[in-house]
């Protein structure tokens, strides 16, 4: 009769394994930190019609309440850009201001917002304002 040993699973070696977390990390971390697409998303979440150009001599992107825009630019200049967003039935500027990545343009009843997207425009929309100009009555 001969001896049975009993059965261990195989282990790479430390080296290995300490190898394969390194490299896990440095995945994560650079997907997380991934280089910027120059991508513009405008959201009208309750605020009046906008006209957003993302950059001097860009196009002028209409967005209605509503809304939302996505502008993966393949022709943009060098960033920062200038980010004008004026209202559509008044021209009345709304927001203009420099931005460099990834941007997020939040239009809402009380006011516009530029920054890096994130992962809420705020709180619910309150429904849109037919033709009057929330912004100003």
């Amino acid at each position: 009769m001969h001896s049975q040993t009993p059965h261990r699973p195989a282990t790479p070696p430390a080296g290995v394994l300490a190898a394969s977390v390194v490299a896990g990390i440095l995945a994560i971390s650079g997907a997380s930190c991934g280089g910027s697409t120059g991508t513009l998303i405008v959201v009208n979440v309750d605020g009046p019609g906008v006209a957003v150009v993302p950059w001097s001599g860009g196009p002028t992107i209409a967005v209605e309440c509503g809304a939302t825009r996505v502008l993966k630019p393949t022709s943009a200049p060098g960033q920062p850009w200038l980010v004008t967003v004026r209202a559509l039935a008044t021209n009345q500027l709304l927001l203009q201001q420099n931005g460099a990545g990834d941007l997020e343009v939040i239009v809402r009843r009380g006011g516009v917002l530029i920054g890096q997207p994130g992962p809420s425009v705020g709180p619910a929309g309150v429904g849109c304002a037919g033709g009057e100009d929330p912004l100003h009555h």
